[in-house]
């Protein structure tokens, strides 16, 4: 899982919750903390199920010329020794999320991730969701 926020976050909760069970005695464990126990692996295993759509994907942005290439080469590709022209590069983007125009957002922007970063740390995210 790459290390973004929701992950760490992720982490600490399933770390505290391990720690807590192992601190625990025997002596002191009932059927009450057995639920409980149950409880949270459900609700971690659910959260998960949620955001694997919203993995990260690994995406090709195709670059174009720049505008002195586009008129003296009359192509829309870049020139790989020009710095004006954008290169094609890799992004990580969210497979589920769209902008506007359909395409996928970049990782960093999912909003399925935010949402729950915000629910776990009680945070809301700098863009109001």
């Amino acid at each position: 899982m790459p290390n973004n926020p929701l992950s760490a976050a992720l982490a600490e909760i399933r770390e505290r919750n391990e720690a807590r069970i192992r601190a625990m005695r025997y002596t002191e464990w009932t059927v009450e903390h057995d639920v409980a126990e149950g409880d949270v692996r459900r609700l971690l295993g659910a959260l998960d199920a949620v955001l694997k759509p919203h993995s990260p994907r690994s995406d090709r942005v195709l670059g174009s010329s720049c505008f002195t290439h586009r008129r003296a080469l009359n192509t829309m590709l870049p020139q790989p020794e020009c710095e004006n022209c954008v290169q094609d590069r890799q992004r990580e983007v969210c497979p589920e999320c769209r902008d506007e125009y359909g395409d996928p957002v970049l990782f960093q922007d999912c909003r399925a991730r935010s949402a729950a970063l915000a629910g776990l740390t009680g945070k809301e995210s700098g863009d109001g969701n």
